[in-house]
């Protein structure tokens, strides 16, 4: 089905490639079976081709290209791609650092429910980055994120201190405030969301 130009197919073999798996593992055959994906519109092969020029796996290194695979995924309301979207602008590699932009491309996988983006608004509000200095829509984001992220036990233990340090700054009526809108947040958008 690869063959037969099945995006769907493309990207299951490119994985299988890329991981080694069933197959002896080749990043050069990867990337060539994510980019005929990636044209055809497919958002997750858009992002692993971006990562791909991202850590030079199978391509020439190349943190512009990343940036336009990432931004083409983004675009087509992928929440891995809004948030790497986020990333590179917050980081300057790939686009020009604009903390503004970032901060867009992470309130869009945030408000899809993308604990990453979530997470990471929280961080650009505590420090002002983007946006006014907020701690309590910093604490609403991080404690969202920290609440639902799925990754290693080590970045969700720190998030959660971070999200701690976040509510030391903040009353506990304050607290007691958006932990309510957390729960609201979450009973409203639980049937919406689906990690990607």
């Amino acid at each position: 089905a690869a063959d037969q130009g099945d995006k769907t197919a493309q990207t299951e073999l490119a994985d299988m490639y890329r991981d080694g798996q069933g197959v002896p593992q080749n990043y050069a055959k990867a990337a060539i079976l994510y980019r005929k994906a990636a044209e055809q519109g497919h958002a997750y092969a858009q992002v692993c081709l971006g990562q791909a020029y991202e850590n030079g796996q199978g391509v020439t290194q190349d943190s512009a290209e990343a940036a336009r695979w990432y931004l083409d995924a983004a675009n087509e309301g992928y929440t891995t791609g809004q948030f790497l979207v986020g990333l590179l602008y917050e980081s300057g590699e790939g686009v020009p650092q604009n903390y503004v932009e970032a901060v867009r491309w992470y309130r869009k996988a945030a408000e899809q429910g993308d604990a990453r983006g979530q997470f990471s608004l929280g961080a650009m509000y505590y420090n002002g980055l983007g946006v006014s200095k907020d701690y309590e829509e910093a604490y609403f984001w991080a404690n969202l994120g920290a609440a639902q992220d799925t990754r290693p036990p080590e970045v969700v233990r720190f998030e959660r201190k971070t999200r701690d340090e976040f509510a030391a700054k903040l009353t506990p009526a304050q607290l007691v405030k958006i932990q309510e809108r957390c729960h609201k947040w979450l009973e409203d958008h639980s049937a919406k969301t689906a990690p990607n």
